[in-house]
């Protein structure tokens, strides 16, 4: 189970209890468990900072404000060390209600729970390298200081004996999808022997979108729902946004270590702005090819992340029901393979 399946089992748990109290608590006197409805709102609120804005953690976010609004009352006897005798008749009713609504949430949330995928499990090594600076100045390594990092670099390593290094993809995902997104499809490529790098993006001063949309955890939101429900002005922040994006690029290219002998895939998804063509041109004594994922034929998400693997819920909108193999991760991975694995002969041939 992952840690967000986790953490909104403990929301649901918490006002579920509160709203079932009438049923098993017999003898009042201070209620006590009022103030659950409290501590659920507030773990619904941290989870959106802590996972990221989506319709699911605003719904449990609501779904707690509602409880605890009906609540207050008792909560507020419980502050002034009031004593009651029984639960009265409408409060039974409320609690009844709030407890339908908590079920039907759970249902939800357990069905569309996200898949899982393992480091541990394929013998895979994550390495986390935090940097501090801007685009203009460029970056360093954070020191040991607590302090905001501008970049979260991400690198996975095959453990496994077999796991001879085939080259090394530099990954950058959509901005309507986040590193997390693609944890069966970046694990399906280190198992098999390929170096992947990649990053999160939070620079100082750089303005993505506008007020509190620019929000760290709540810009893959609205980018998501600016592409599926606005293509047309999404399309037009792509071309707006490209000399942005491609800073992202060659920072990530510099930070990564790579050098001329090395095998360098720069991979992304949905490249329609032609980032990736422009990019190899700038740096061809480093690398040597790119791909798209979202050019992988029946890719039925494309421009969103293999979502059935991840967001499940939003997945249900394109017609596709959760996925715990992680079918569609693992088959991007592989046509990215294939593909680098056709360079790769003419990449030896030119050493010879």
């Amino acid at each position: 189970m992952t840690n967000v399946f986790l953490a909104r089992l403990l929301v649901l748990g918490l006002l579920a209890f509160s709203s079932a109290r009438f049923i098993f608590v017999k003898k009042v006197l201070k209620d006590s468990l009022s103030v659950l409805p409290a501590v659920a709102l507030i773990v619904s609120l941290l989870n959106i900072p802590a996972f990221g804005l989506s319709v699911t953690e605003a719904g449990l976010f609501f779904l707690s404000l509602f409880v605890f609004i009906w609540n207050v009352r008792a909560l507020l006897r419980v502050m002034g060390e009031l004593v009651i005798d029984h639960y009265g008749t409408w409060f039974k009713i409320i609690s009844s209600i709030n407890l339908v609504l908590i079920i039907a949430a759970a249902v939800i949330v357990i069905y569309f729970r996200p898949a899982k995928s393992n480091e541990k499990t394929f013998m895979i090594q994550k390495t986390t390298e935090n940097y501090c600076g801007t685009y203009s100045d460029g970056f360093t390594k954070a020191g040991a200081l607590p302090q905001k990092a501008d970049i979260r670099l991400f690198r996975y390593t095959s453990l496994h004996a077999k796991g001879a290094v085939h080259g090394t993809v530099i990954f950058i995902p959509p901005k309507t999808a986040s590193v997390s997104e693609y944890c069966g499809f970046i694990n399906k490529l280190a198992y098999d022997g390929y170096t992947v790098i990649t990053a999160e993006f939070n620079v100082t001063g750089i303005k993505w979108l506008r007020g509190l949309k620019n929000l760290s955890f709540a810009r893959k939101f609205f980018f998501r729902t600016m592409k599926y429900f606005h293509p047309e002005d999404y399309k037009l922040f792509l071309e707006n946004s490209t000399m942005r994006r491609r800073d992202e690029w060659n920072a990530l290219i510099d930070l990564s270590g790579i050098n001329e002998n090395d095998y360098v895939f720069l991979v992304t998804e949905d490249d329609a702005t032609g980032d990736l063509t422009a990019l190899i041109q700038q740096h061809n004594a480093l690398t040597d090819g790119a791909f798209d994922l979202a050019e992988v034929p029946g890719y039925k998400t494309a421009g969103f992340g293999p979502l059935e693997n991840t967001s499940p819920l939003f997945a249900a909108k394109f017609g596709l029901k959760p996925d715990r193999t992680f079918y569609t991760s693992s088959r991007i991975a592989a046509a990215l393979e294939e593909a680098m694995s056709y360079t790769l002969t003419d990449f030896y041939s030119l050493d010879e």
